[in-house]
C-alpha cells in the first residue's frame, strides 16, 4: 500500500498488522518449504583419505638381516701384567694392565670378546691387542683389570667361555 498525501489518508498501524497477518500463513509455508528442500539435500560424499590406514600389501617383504653367528669357545685363560706395562703390543700400542685388553691365539687383533668365567659366571668385554699366551693349554691372557673383573686374579687360571662380538675387517690373527 502506497501512501499518497494528496489522495489517501495515512494507514493506521493495525492495517499493516492485518495485511501481514493475512499473508503470514503463506510466509510460514514458503519458509518451511525452502528450509525443507535445503535440509533434504544429501551431503556430498567425503573425499578419500590422503593417508590410508592400512599399509599397501608388500609383494616381497625384505627379510630381516641376521647378524653373523658369534663364535663361542671354551678355553683356559690366565692373566699377565706385572713387568709388561709400557711394552709394545702386537698392534703397536703400549700395554697397560689397567685397560680391558687381552692377548689371544687364534683371534684377530682388534676383536672384541666377551670373556665369562665358568666358575663364577662373571664376565668382561676385552679388546684383543697382543699375541699370546705362550703357555701350553691356554688360549687367552687377560690384562690385570680384566682378570680382576671376572675374578681370575686369585686362582691365576680358569676355564672361560669366549664369545667374539666384533671382528674388524681384514684383521690379522696371531698363530703360534
Amino acid at each position: 500500500m502506497v501512501y499518497r498525501a494528496d489522495r489517501d489518508h495515512a494507514p493506521a498501524p493495525h492495517d499493516w498488522i492485518r495485511a501481514v497477518s493475512r499473508r503470514l500463513p503463506l510466509l510460514v509455508f514458503y519458509s518451511l518449504a525452502i528450509f525443507g528442500c535445503v535440509a533434504t539435500v544429501p551431503n556430498p560424499p567425503a573425499p578419500p583419505p590422503l593417508i590410508s590406514s592400512t599399509p599397501p600389501p608388500a609383494v616381497n617383504p625384505p627379510r630381516p638381516e641376521q647378524p653373523p653367528p658369534q663364535e663361542v669357545t671354551v678355553a683356559r685363560a690366565s692373566w699377565y701384567g706385572p713387568g709388561f706395562d709400557g711394552h709394545r703390543t702386537a698392534t703397536g700400542e703400549r700395554f697397560s694392565s689397567s685397560r680391558m685388553t687381552a692377548a689371544a691365539k687364534g683371534l684377530p687383533l682388534g676383536s672384541r670378546v666377551v670373556v665369562t668365567n665358568l666358575k663364577n659366571g662373571r664376565s668382561a668385554t676385552v679388546r684383543i691387542n697382543d699375541c699370546g699366551p705362550f703357555r701350553r693349554g691356554r688360549k687367552i691372557d687377560l690384562s690385570k683389570s680384566a682378570a680382576r673383573k671376572i675374578g681370575l686374579i686369585h686362582d691365576g687360571t680358569a676355564r672361560v667361555k669366549l664369545k667374539v662380538i666384533k671382528k674388524p675387517p681384514g684383521a690379522i690373527t696371531c698363530e703360534s
